[in-house]
């Protein structure tokens, strides 16, 4: 679990970055690596058998997952919106 949240939190920082400035082509070029990182990190949080757990393992457990949930709240994705050609709205490109 501490490998889920430190890469967590990495990835949410990241993916702030690339919303600020989606054309880096630095951060384009992590992207790939964030991605198969982020897939690894999903498929194994998706093999804990979380009937198993110990009572004080499945309170970290939700305290972990809490804490990165709440997280990427304060991190959105992208800080700016474009606008709707087609309307009059403002637009998240990431949707």
């Amino acid at each position: 679990m501490d490998q889920y949240e430190a890469f967590m939190d990495s990835y949410i920082e990241f993916t702030k970055k690339l919303g600020e400035d989606p054309s880096n082509t630095e951060l384009l070029l992590q992207l790939n690596d964030y991605m198969e990182k982020y897939t690894a990190a999903m498929q194994a949080l998706d093999e804990i058998d979380e009937d198993s757990l110990s009572p004080a393992d499945e309170a970290y457990y939700l305290q972990v997952t809490m804490r990165v949930e709440k997280s990427s709240w304060r991190h959105p994705r992208r800080t700016d919106k474009r606008k709707d050609p087609a309307s009059d709205r403002m637009q998240d490109p990431f949707r």
